[in-house]
């Protein structure tokens, strides 16, 4: 080799080692810094789906009359379980700040409220025929309930 083209060659050398050595760590920079970028970081706690803030009563049992009303609060139809006679009307009233429905899910008859209107909204429906009726919300499933009636 020429002493020329020994010259041109540690004349490159050591600039063009630094800058692979630069683009080296860049390169290595850049994948670990995207890869911390893109990791999953949890910033706060996720919600939870509502939970009834108040527990529900006890079965009732109408023996008379034709008007059972139903409170919708908490997340939680109050009481959750109830027998009436056939042709009793029932009414659930969405006390709650948010809305919700009043669904069925089984029975000898269906029936579906739509959303009703949060600290208020009304919905009526008068049982015909006797049965088991299991209902829901269906904007949070989580809720149920359960009606029998009987003759």
């Amino acid at each position: 080799m020429s002493a020329f083209k020994a010259d041109r060659a540690h004349r490159w050398l050591a600039p063009g080692l630094i800058l692979g050595s630069i683009l080296i760590l860049l390169l290595a920079g850049c994948g670990s810094s995207t890869a911390a970028a893109t990791a999953p970081t949890a910033t706060t706690a996720p919600t939870a789906a509502p939970t009834a803030t108040t527990a529900p009563t006890a079965a009732a049992t109408v023996t008379s009359g034709s008007q059972v009303a139903i409170a919708i609060q908490g997340f939680a139809f109050n009481p959750q379980t109830i027998t009436i006679k056939v042709g009793t009307t029932v009414t659930w009233t969405d006390q709650d700040s948010v809305a919700h429905t009043v669904s069925s899910v089984s029975g000898p008859a269906s029936f579906s409220s739509g959303p009703l209107t949060p600290s208020g909204g009304k919905f009526h429906f008068t049982f015909s025929q006797p049965g088991t009726y299991n209902y829901h919300c269906m904007i949070h499933p989580s809720m149920t309930a359960t009606i029998t009636v009987v003759s």
